[in-house]
C-alpha cells in the first residue's frame, strides 16, 4: 500500500497492537547493533546481504512480548529501541519520494521535510490534521529521525491504563543481565534473566512441574 502524505492524517496514537512488529524486519545502525550484540549475544541478529537486522525466526520481532492486551517492547523499556521502530509509521524524508509534495511537505528547525505515512497502522485516522500531530507527533518524528532526541513521548503508546507494572522493569527487573535462549520445549525464544536469579529459579521450577498452563506460558514466550 502506498504511503499516503501527512496532510491527509488527522492524527495518529501508537495502540500497541503489534502488528507492525509482525510485518517487518528491522535494519540496525552500526551503533544499535554494537549495543544490542554486547547486551543479548549474535542470537539476537541476523545478517542479510551484509546487512544486520533483529532476528525474527517467527511471527514477530524477538523482543516483542504480551502484556494484558497490548504488545509490548523489551527494547523499548531498556532504551535500545532502534530509530526505523521508533519513526514507523511515519517516513520522514528529505526529498519528496511519493508524490503530492505540497501535501507532504512540513517545515521545521527551518529547513522543508517530506513526510509520509503508512495507512496499514490500525492507529492512524484520516482528515484534517489536529494540533497533536503538527505540533506534537511531527516535530518528535523529525528530531527522531536527525537524532537530535532519543526519547519517545508523542511517538509511543501510552501505558498508563496498564494495571500491573511492566516486567522486564519489575519482576525480571535484570533486562541488561538477560539473554534469549531457545528451549526445546517450548520451541520459541524465551526471555530469561542469567543463571542465579530468583525469577529464573522460579521460572524454570514451574516449567519443570509443568505448573503454568498455556496462556501464562504464552506471556512469556514469544511469537
Amino acid at each position: 500500500m502506498r504511503p499516503i502524505p501527512w496532510a491527509r492524517v488527522r492524527d495518529w496514537n501508537c495502540l500497541a497492537c503489534g502488528e507492525c512488529c509482525k510485518w517487518f524486519v528491522i535494519p540496525l545502525r552500526a551503533d544499535e547493533l554494537a549495543r544490542i550484540l554486547h547486551t543479548f549475544g549474535e542470537w539476537a541478529i541476523e545478517f542479510r546481504l551484509g546487512k544486520a537486522y533483529i532476528r525474527k525466526p517467527f511471527s514477530r520481532c524477538i523482543f516483542q512480548y504480551r502484556r494484558q492486551d497490548k504488545w509490548l517492547c523489551a527494547l523499548q523499556e531498556v532504551d535500545m529501541k532502534p530509530v526505523a521502530c521508533k519513526l514507523w509509521p511515519f517516513i520522514p524524508l528529505t526529498k519528496p519520494k511519493y508524490g503530492r509534495d505540497q501535501e507532504a511537505a512540513f517545515e521545521h528547525l527551518g529547513e522543508r521535510f517530506y513526510v509520509y505515512v503508512d495507512p496499514r497502522c490500525p492507529g492512524i485516522s484520516l482528515g484534517r490534521p489536529s494540533s497533536h500531530l503538527v505540533q506534537r507527533v511531527l516535530p518528535e518524528i523529525i528530531e527522531l529521525r536527525l537524532g537530535m532526541r532519543t526519547r519517545q513521548n508523542f511517538t509511543t503508546s501510552r501505558l498508563e491504563e496498564l494495571k500491573e507494572p511492566l516486567p522486564f522493569k519489575s519482576s525480571l527487573n535484570v533486562i541488561h543481565d538477560a539473554r534469549f535462549v531457545e528451549p526445546e520445549r517450548a520451541g520459541y525464544p524465551l526471555i530469561i534473566p542469567y543463571p542465579g536469579s530468583s525469577f529464573m529459579k522460579s521460572w524454570l521450577h514451574a516449567i519443570k512441574a509443568e505448573k503454568l498452563d498455556e496462556g501464562h506460558r504464552r506471556d512469556f514466550l514469544v511469537a
